[in-house]
């Protein structure tokens, strides 16, 4: 589904639309592999530019800094997401299913995902879960979301929600789980790689544990307002 659907993003991202020329393609996919690989710390448009390769100055006539680029990457993962979820629960009835896709979309987006001709799927989840939050903790953030540069995050956010009033409309607080879903499925995956004395969900094989904590985590508290 997605690898046909060309996805256009916030103009505030870019300087230069990237997906209008083979170069801006090129910057998307080798910055992918190059972050997956160093982190976004290390990451820079002069080791990017040795890699494609071109001149660091081509770089910057697309994009401002690697902040926006990181930017750029990460609202390209959560819109194909939006659109990934509505196409697999679009003739579903049951809330509770479309909850269920959610929730194994969200753990596991290389099983619905197939493999985009330019973005690798696992190398954007591993950097999701690596470096998202660098996308929004800086000074920057009040302006950023005044531009809406997060837009494509809320709107994944916003569809997961509208299941879980669907199956518990008196529910208050349905944004706000699912943010908190999004970003536990983010930080228990890290944790299951990195600091597992921090979850419980490592001892089951693959992402079916991280699954079950989240299921139980939307359904505990959906039941309470039924």
């Amino acid at each position: 589904m997605i690898q046909d659907i060309q996805i256009q993003l916030n103009e505030h991202l870019y300087i230069k639309d990237p997906l209008q020329s083979e170069l801006g393609k090129a910057i998307l996919e080798k910055s992918v592999d190059l972050i997956y690989e160093i982190g976004i710390e290390d990451f820079t448009f002069k080791k990017l530019s040795t890699t494609i390769p071109t001149t660091e100055a081509s770089i910057y006539r697309y994009f401002e800094n690697k902040q926006r680029l990181l930017q750029y990457i990460i609202n390209w993962y959560w819109s194909a997401m939006t659109i990934e979820y509505k196409f697999l629960t679009n003739n579903v009835k049951q809330a509770e299913q479309s909850i269920n896709i959610g929730i194994s979309l969200m753990t596991n987006p290389t099983k619905f995902m197939p493999q985009h001709p330019m973005l690798s799927i696992e190398k954007l989840y591993r950097i999701i879960i690596l470096e998202s939050t660098k996308s929004y903790l800086t000074p920057s953030i009040d302006m950023d979301n005044k531009l809406k540069l997060f837009k494509p995050y809320k709107d994944f956010c916003n569809t997961l929600a509208e299941a879980f009033l669907k199956l518990s409309p008196k529910y208050p607080f349905a944004h706000s789980l699912a943010s908190t879903c999004i970003e536990s499925v983010l930080h228990q995956s890290y944790f299951m790689q990195h600091l597992p004395s921090l979850t419980d969900c490592k001892g089951i094989s693959g992402p079916k544990g991280l699954q079950n904590y989240i299921k139980n985590l939307i359904l505990s508290n959906l039941e309470k307002s039924k």
